[in-house]
This record gives C-alpha cells, sequence and structure tokens, in this order.
C-alpha cells in the first residue's frame, strides 16, 4: 500500500511487495489498477501478479518509496518532511490534495471492487481457496491451490 500514502519514507531495510495472489486474500478495483498509474502497466502486474519482494533501493526506482534512509535515521526524516508541510499552507494544501484525490474519483466510481469479485468468481469465499491460502499462510507452508484452478 506504499504507492496509495501520500508520502512514503523507507529504511534502507525496508521489503515491499504484494500478497494476494499468494494467499487469496482479495484486492481489487481501483486499488489493485491505480499502481499502474505509479510504475506503469507491465510493472504493476508484475508486482500484484507475482508477489515478489522488493528491497526499498527498488521501490525507490519504481517510485513507489519518496526517500529511502538508513534505518536509525528514519524518525529524523519522517520529522523533518512533517516539519516541512507544517510550515506551508494548510488550506492550499488540502486543495491539493482533493485535487490529486479528486482525480482518481472517476476510476473508484467505475470499478465497485465489490463487484469485480462476484464477476470473476462468485462462489470464492464459500469454495475454500480463501481458506486455503490463509491456513497456509497461518501455518507457514505453501497453499495448494491446484483444485481451483
Amino acid at each position: 500500500m506504499a504507492y496509495m500514502c501520500d508520502f512514503t519514507i523507507s529504511s534502507d531495510g525496508s521489503v515491499f511487495g504484494q500478497n494476494g495472489p499468494r494467499v487469496a486474500s482479495t484486492a481489487e478495483g481501483w486499488i489493485v489498477s491505480h499502481l499502474w498509474s505509479v510504475v506503469g502497466m507491465k510493472r504493476a502486474k508484475e508486482i500484484w501478479m507475482l508477489c515478489r519482494r522488493h528491497d526499498a533501493q527498488q521501490a525507490l526506482q519504481w517510485s513507489l518509496v519518496n526517500s529511502v534512509v538508513p534505518a536509525d535515521e528514519l524518525d529524523t526524516e519522517v520529522r523533518r518532511w512533517c516539519d516541512e508541510l507544517l510550515a506551508l499552507s494548510p488550506t492550499v494544501l488540502k486543495l491539493v490534495k482533493k485535487s490529486f484525490d479528486d482525480s482518481l474519483a472517476p476510476v473508484r466510481k467505475a470499478q465497485d471492487r465489490f463487484k469485480i469479485l462476484d464477476q470473476v468468481n462468485p462462489g470464492f469465499w464459500t469454495w475454500g481457496e480463501q481458506t486455503e491460502g490463509a491456513s497456509a499462510f497461518l501455518e507457514k507452508r505453501a497453499p495448494g491451490f491446484s483444485p481451483w484452478r
């Protein structure tokens, strides 16, 4: 969810990636598709569909984070960003933030996240796929998704 935040400041030891398909945890609609506007369509599909892990420097190169600092400097860096924001006009910052948020409104409205799962697999919550993913995660084992292929 780093790409959904206004700012993401990362320590150099952070790891980024998606787990959804790995553990059968649903994510859908504009929350998924918005990533392509940050990193490009091919990279967004790679991130969401392959569930690989990426270090902080890779996340910075892909624009998933704004800044990467040593772990012992993280609080200082966050404080610096906050101090900069606090020195600016709160009303104008609200206008800027609303302008960015409003640009996503058509995408959010067009992609009702609760309808997409029903279109793809209306029995998802009752057929056991999600249960298998969650159980495998909790049991620290690879899930067995072959019955749902």
